[in-house]
Parts: structure tokens; C-alpha cells; sequence
């Protein structure tokens, strides 16, 4: 029996045909995966068949949209409501932004559940408790009364899980869905997913991760510049793709065991290679953004750039009559290490671990509840109000969702240029040019900077973010999942691209991830973090080829 049946499917937004006329069919106890590159048009195609993109700016058109044999396709609002959540769920790519963030989460998965039956306070609570307890949330009490901003991203990733799968749809649609999750949580929402599936419900699952689709999927679609090029059983396309795009994905992924090296010769584009960060860069060298740092190569020895000891972030818990402190959550607890100029350390670990919350304290986004932090050798408690903005100058960041992280009325160039323009570093005038040669680095046509964040797929907006945090010339960059997003090569040409970066401005990163083959690509030094603690710290190589924690070998199991 066929759970979705496409025909013809197209989306134009303005002109631009993003979606070029898609067929194809899902049977119950199928898993077809959408796989493309990050702008292919894959995202766009998910929304459109439940009708969940905004018409307008989107136009969609279909010859037929079938859903369990009801017709979707020119349908009143009206009647999709009873559709969507009971009989085809959706996991949304940005959970931060698919949230309420005025509704905390009990409610919100309980909202899900009485749009479509009735059930009691009693009922609500216990069935709420029990799916975020399935999708590995080993707290759900406290989850249920915390608000998304209290989460982390790979929890909030979780809560979406968990509230598009409450009412057991026949089909789910699942856009990138473990992007924000740890291998260990990865595996067990998969094995959810997939025991949800069965004989009589469908999956169709976007993902540009092809791990995932190997454990997963029955049957794969790619997808390229807004058609799909192939479809075939899994393992046959895996053995024996035939289209040309389909092989270059394939051979886009990364061997386990073979770090990334840094480019050489002629590995980046020439326009990567030659374009500088900023047309005056030689006016403002990276090593004079904070100006109480030694210059280098002046014989003296650098301090390192980042030096963190015994950071506490502890959250309060509150209860009884006059809500009076009682416990405290231990985000991050007792947490030290040194990062060295030039040097990318790597910090690891499973959703909830800590490590987000680590990075918004260092960047004063979260409250120190004891120890310290100097910046190459300064002190941020005891410095005075114009070195805090050296400093800030001298620490960027690119955030794990870029859709939350850049304004969504601001134009690209506006994103990218608007903290040079306020500091006085380039004029309205230079804006637009050193806009292109920024975006050029981060791998993107420079005929884009009166478009919108909302106009771009997700990958596209972090690539705007990382656009946007080079353009002041850090010495340090915080990276907040920032590959998470992309697909395997547009992911390996960032990583590349940052490491191009370190070697040409002396760079130092301090990059958080959930994917160990991408901290092997990149990292110099890798920390293992569990329980807001380090658990195993040490080389790159050392630490994954020869891991002395319990917890880090079962990290490694699950990739």
C-alpha cells in the first residue's frame, strides 16, 4: 500500500524554480532518504508535501499529493489541519526556530497531543514523560518544565522527535534529524524512527549524512539543482551508483582513520586561496586586534589563547513554598584546559554534556557561577571597557543554528559587514566589496547580499556565519557545531577553509562537536566532555585511536 504518492511537484520562490517537477512514492514499511547537497532543493521538497512552506514567498504547484490516499495538493487549510501530526508528522532542521519560546516543553508536546484527542492533565503528563524518555532524555520531569532556550541543541533536536512522533503518524518526514545528536543519541533515535516505521507507516528522511542513510533507508533519492537524478535500493547505489553527482557524494566521505590535512598547492578554489579577509587587512594585522598582546615573530613567546580554569556554570533548581534554591544542575563543573595560539582543540561529547553551555560562558552569554578565563593573558573580570572590546574583536564565534544566530530583517551584507561598518573598520561605501571577498572565503557567490537569511538552506546560513565571524579578524574562533549543517562536501571544503585560515592569520579554535570523524579531520588536541566534565583530554590520535575512558570507547562504538 502506498503511504505518499508524488506527482509532479514543483516550487518556485519569485523566479527561481527550486523544486523541478519531483515524482515519487513511498510504500508502507519503506524509508526513503533524500540525499543532495546543502541548496539542492531537498528541504524545500519535505515542507512542500504536507504544505508547510509559506505561500507566499513560496509558490507550489502539483499534479497530485496523495497521503494516505487523501489529496493534499490544492486542499483548504482547513482540511490539513486533522493531516498534519496524526496522520504525517515532520522533524523540522532548526528546532530553535520550530520551538515556542514562550511555552515550555511539557506544554508544547502536550498542545500536540489534544489537537487530536482528548486526554487528561494525568494522561498528558505521563505520556509526555514517556516520549522524551524515548528519545533519550534520561530527565524528563525537569525537561518538560524548561524552557527550549534551557536546552541545548541536541535536546531541543530531541523534543522535536518527540513531538512529531506523539501521535504515531503513518508517515513521517524527517528533515535532517539527528544534525544536533551525539552518535550514542543518534543510534537510539534511528532505532526509534525505524521501529515506528514497521509494515504499515513510511519515513521519507532528508539528511545529507550518509552513515545515516546506510543504517537507515530502504530505497535513496538524489538530488541535485532541484531534481532527482538517481533512486535506487540502498545498497545498490552504494555499490554501483550510476549517475556522475551520486559518485562525487559518495566519494565525499571521510575515511575513519585519515585526518584532514591542511590545503596545499591547489586544493581550495583560487578564489579561496587569493582572496584576502578584508581589502585593508595589512592595515589591521590579526595579531593587532588586541592590542596589550605581544607582536609576533618580536622574540618574545605568545601566552596561549585561551586559558580556562575550573569553570563552574551551575544552574539553580527551585522548589518549596517561597521557590528557595534547593539543588543545582552542574552544566559545566570543574572544567580546565589551555588552548594554544595556531592550535584547534576539539571538545566532544554527547547532547547535554555541557559543551555549548562551556562556549556561552567563555563568551559571557551564560553566568561564571566560579572560576576564570584570561584571554592571551588578560583577564576579562579586570580589564577595563576598551580592552572588553578588543577582546570581543579578538573572540568570534559561529553558533550551532545560524537561523536563530542571524537577524532575520538584515540582508547578507548587513549580516556580514554590519560589526566592520560600526567599528569604524570599513565604510558603507567599501562594505559591499569586502562583503564578496568574505563570502568568497566561506565558499559563496558574491551576487547574494540583498537576499535573506529565510532565502538560504541551512548550510548556506552557516556559511553566511562564518562569513560573518571572520570579518573583524579574530585571533580565536569558537566553533559551535558549525559543520553540523552541511553536507559531506561543501562540510570538507569548510573544514579546509578554516584550516587555510589558522595557517594564513594564526588562527587559534576552540571547535565543539558531536562527530568524532570531524574532530579527527580538524583537531590538534580533543577533550572529551561528559556530565559538564572532562573525562579525557590529550592528541587527536591518541585520544581516538587508543581512548583510555569508558565513555569515550562507547563514543567511538556508536560511529
Amino acid at each position: 500500500m502506498s503511504i505518499l504518492s508524488v506527482k509532479d511537484l514543483k516550487v518556485f520562490y519569485g523566479s527561481l524554480e527550486a523544486v523541478k517537477g519531483v515524482s515519487l512514492e513511498i510504500a508502507a514499511g519503506e524509508t526513503l532518504a533524500i540525499v543532495g547537497e546543502s541548496g539542492c532543493g531537498k528541504s524545500s521538497l519535505a515542507l512542500a508535501i504536507p504544505r508547510l512552506l509559506a505561500e507566499p514567498p513560496a509558490t507550489v504547484r502539483a499534479e497530485s499529493v496523495r497521503i494516505c490516499g487523501q489529496e493534499v495538493a490544492g486542499a483548504e487549510r482547513a482540511a490539513l489541519r486533522p493531516l498534519r501530526g496524526c496522520v504525517v508528522g515532520t522533524v523540522f532542521q532548526d528546532p530553535m526556530t520550530a520551538l515556542s519560546p514562550l511555552h515550555r516543553i511539557g506544554r508544547q508536546i502536550a498542545e500536540a497531543v489534544t489537537l487530536h484527542r482528548k486526554a487528561t492533565r494525568q494522561e498528558l503528563d505521563a505520556i509526555t514523560h514517556d516520549w522524551l524518555k524515548r528519545v533519550g532524555i534520561s530527565d524528563p520531569a525537569r525537561v518538560a518544565r524548561s524552557y527550549p532556550h534551557e536546552l541545548s541543541g541536541g535536546m531541543q533536536q530531541r523534543v522535536m522527535i518527540a513531538m512529531a512522533m506523539v501521535n504515531n503518524p503513518s508517515l513521517l518526514i524527517a528533515d535532517e534529524p539527528t544534525t544536533a545528536l551525539d552518535a550514542i543519541t543518534q543510534a537510539q533515535v534511528l532505532e526509534l524512527m525505524r521501529g515506528l516505521v514497521g509494515k504499515e507507516r513510511a519515513l521519507l528522511l532528508v539528511t545529507h549524512d550518509m552513515g545515516v542513510v546506510r543504517r537507515m533507508a530502504t530505497r535513496v533519492a538524489v538530488m541535485h539543482d532541484g531534481e532527482i537524478v538517481e533512486t535506487a535500493p540502498r545498497e545498490e547505489l552504494f555499490e554501483n551508483p550510476r549517475h556522475p553527482y551520486t559518485r562525487e557524494l559518495l566519494a565525499a566521505i571521510p575515511p575513519k582513520r585519515s585526518p584532514l590535512r591542511p590545503p596545499s598547492g591547489g586544493t581550495l578554489p583560487t578564489s579561496v586561496r587569493q582572496a584576502p579577509l578584508v581589502q585593508n587587512a595589512a592595515s589591521r594585522p590579526v595579531g593587532a586586534v588586541l592590542q596589550t598582546a605581544p607582536a609576533r615573530g618580536a622574540g618574545r613567546e605568545a601566552p596561549p589563547a585561551l586559558v580556562a580554569q575550573d569553570l563552574r556554570v551551575w544552574f539553580p533548581v527551585r522548589g518549596g513554598l517561597f521557590s528557595r534554591t534547593v539543588s543545582h544542575v552542574k552544566a559545566v563543573d570543574g572544567v580546565s584546559f589551555t588552548l594554544q595560539e595556531g592550535e584547534v582543540l576539539s571538545i566532544v561529547g554527547e547532547s547535554g554534556s555541557g559543551k555549548t553551555t562551556l562556549t556561552r560562558a567563555i563568551l559571557g552569554l551564560a553566568p561564571l557561577h566560579s572560576g576564570s578565563f584570561r584571554l592571551f593573558g588578560q583577564d576579562p573580570a579586570a580589564a577595563g571597557a576598551a580592552e572588553r572590546r578588543a577582546m570581543r574583536r579578538s573572540l568570534q564565534v559561529v553558533f550551532q543554528d545560524p537561523f536563530a544566530s542571524l537577524n532575520p530583517r538584515h540582508t547578507v551584507l548587513e549580516l556580514v559587514t554590519g560589526a566592520m561598518v560600526a567599528q569604524g573598520l570599513v565604510s558603507r561605501r567599501e562594505a559591499p566589496a569586502e562583503a564578496r571577498r568574505l563570502l568568497a572565503e566561506a565558499g559563496l557567490p558574491g551576487d547574494i547580499l540583498d537576499r535573506l537569511p529565510h532565502e538560504f538552506s541551512g548550510g548556506q546560513r552557516q556559511r553566511i556565519a562564518i562569513a560573518r565571524a571572520m570579518a573583524l579578524s579574530p585571533r580565536t574562533v569558537i566553533c559551535d557545531e558549525a559543520v553540523s549543517a552541511l553536507d559531506l562536501s561543501i562540510r570538507a571544503h569548510i573544514l579546509r577553509l578554516l584550516l587555510d585560515l589558522r595557517d594564513r592569520h594564526g588562527l587559534s579554535y576552540l571547535f565543539i562537536t558531536h562527530d568524532l570523524a570531524v574532530a579527527r579531520m580538524i583537531s590538534n588536541r580533543i577533550a572529551v566532555m561528559h556530565g559538564g566534565r572532562f573525562v579525557e583530554e590529550g592528541p587527536a590520535e591518541d585520544v581516538l585511536d587508543n581512548p583510555q575512558s569508558d565513555y569515550t570507547r562507547a563514543l567511538l562504538a556508536a560511529n
